[in-house]
């Protein structure tokens, strides 16, 4: 949760923000997922390939 300035009312305002807010966990965790070692590697992978390929091509 973000807040504009380190104040404790602007702090307040931000854990009552939070506290109303909902979240669905398995989105989140969907989302974590794309965060995993393996996915970077494979994000990476394929990029650099991409790049060599485009590369070789001139």
């Amino acid at each position: 949760m973000l807040f504009k300035f380190q104040t404790v009312e602007d702090v307040q305002n931000a854990i009552k923000k939070l506290e109303n807010m909902k979240f669905d966990k398995e989105q989140i965790r969907e989302h974590a997922l794309k965060f995993r070692e393996e996915e970077f590697r494979k994000q990476i992978i394929e990029f650099v390939n991409k790049k060599y390929d485009e590369f070789n091509k001139m």
